[in-house]
């Protein structure tokens, strides 16, 4: 299996690089979107993995169903909310041509 795990942005959540739990964006008409995740959210679990990083949202998504529904937990302030992501077929999939090693190279 070559980088099987999808990225957070696949349901439109870009996470703070540094802490990786942390909202930094939720992208416009994304499934992150329409169930109210806000920049500034920090992920408590997604399903009932526990998020403390980017590896770990990304694991969390790859063990997700394929089309269906996603409970995320999440702090805003110091509330805790829950919110459910309607997923549909097909928003796995992830281009991994930004991985380098995956590039085709031509060589003379």
């Amino acid at each position: 299996m070559l980088w099987v795990y999808p990225l957070p942005e696949n349901i439109g959540l870009v996470l703070d690089i540094h802490e990786g739990n942390h909202v930094r964006r939720v992208l416009p008409n994304t499934p992150a979107h329409r169930a109210g995740l806000q920049s500034g959210d920090v992920l408590i679990t997604i399903g009932n993995t526990p998020i403390r990083s980017q590896a770990d949202c990304m694991h969390a998504l790859h063990i997700a169903p394929q089309q269906g529904e996603l409970s995320i937990r999440y702090r805003r302030g110091s509330r805790v909310h829950e919110a459910v992501i309607s997923l549909q077929y097909g928003w796995k999939k992830s281009d991994s041509s930004w991985r380098p090693s995956l590039r085709k190279e031509n060589r003379p």
